[in-house]
């Protein structure tokens, strides 16, 4: 009876191994779901103005280099580069890219944006 209580042991300790090993690969997929959720919600939210995109309700525009290639949303930092003190230029705190800002775009609602998903 020695071996039978055994192998009942060891049967019990794979079973319990195996439901732990179900339950992280239920939190890793619930994890990712959630990730997805988000990136698709931020995608929804934003709108294309030429040149830059903005999220919904928001006048401060975002690289659109690092939105394209990663769908990063990467706030543009205002740079002076002409010499006249005027701030004339964005730049991209993570990819270093400029963008000239003398281009007016519509106000916020006017009905000028392009919403923009990357679907």
């Amino acid at each position: 009876m020695g071996w039978l209580k055994e192998a009942f042991g060891f049967i019990t300790g794979a079973w319990k191994a195996w439901r732990s090993s179900i339950s992280v690969e239920r939190g890793l997929h619930e994890e990712q779901l959630e990730i997805m959720r988000r990136k698709r919600a931020l995608e929804d939210s934003v709108e294309y103005r030429e040149p830059f995109f903005f999220k919904e309700g928001d006048e401060q525009p975002a690289c659109p280099t690092c939105w394209q290639k990663d769908t990063m949303f990467v706030y543009l930092k205002i740079e002076e580069r002409s010499g006249d003190g005027e701030r004339n230029f964005r730049q991209c705190p993570v990819c270093g890219c400029y963008v000239h800002t003398t281009a007016r775009r519509p106000p916020l609602g006017s009905g000028g944006g392009v919403p923009f998903s990357r679907r």
